[in-house]
């Protein structure tokens, strides 16, 4: 009775290699496979999506290695979906690809009806933060042979103030010192004052 059931134990075993099990939930997407056809490990034609357990992956330069990593915040847009998620990174990889010189990194994704797998999406990571940083745009920032200097407006007059610069991004500069809370940088027109000049405010004009 004892090798009766082994047998049937191992008949039962072996009839499990006969079924498809997925690994993951979700609905069936693709099914190439036809009845009685043969299929073994490796074998493709089931294609299971689980739009619930999304993630955006990307790889980033090794020039950010030191800054970008696990728990860093990270705006994912996706451009088709006209859709942005505000996430962590919960995933980045230690080693340097020899080939692509990059790290990959992951976000997981919340389930939406506007995401869909495969699409397309930007990652734009916050590598560098700083609360109480005073920016500029670029365009104000004038060059000179003593180093970088700005323009502010002083009671209607152009005064020249030298800056040391941080981070750039976006087309805003950081500004490390030079200037303070409330000082009204010249923009428009900076490349074309000298210091003394007359400025005046136009109401309207940013």
């Amino acid at each position: 009775m004892q090798t009766t059931q082994k047998q049937y134990d191992a008949l039962k075993q072996q009839a499990a290699l006969y079924t498809i099990k997925s690994p993951i939930n979700g609905s069936v997407e693709l099914m190439d496979l036809k009845l009685g056809q043969a299929a073994g490990p490796g074998t493709t034609g089931i294609n299971i999506v689980n739009d619930n357990s999304l993630k955006a992956k990307a790889n980033v330069p090794e020039s950010y290695a030191g800054s970008v990593r696990t728990g860093n915040t990270v705006k994912v847009v996706f451009p088709d979906a006209k859709d942005s998620i505000t996430a962590k990174i919960n995933f980045a990889g230690k080693a340097i690809d020899p080939i692509s010189r990059s790290f990959p990194v992951e976000v997981k994704l919340p389930s939406r009806s506007s995401l869909r797998p495969n699409m397309t999406a930007v990652l734009k990571i916050a590598d560098y933060t700083n609360a109480n940083a005073i920016s500029i745009p670029i365009k104000a920032i004038q060059q000179s042979e003593a180093g970088d200097y700005v323009y502010i407006n002083v009671n209607g007059v152009a005064k020249r103030i030298a800056i040391t610069e941080g981070k750039i991004s976006n087309g805003s500069a950081e500004i490390k010192t030079g200037l303070k809370a409330g000082d009204e940088v010249i923009v428009d027109g900076a490349a074309d004052i000298e210091e003394g000049d007359k400025v005046r405010v136009l109401q309207g004009i940013k």
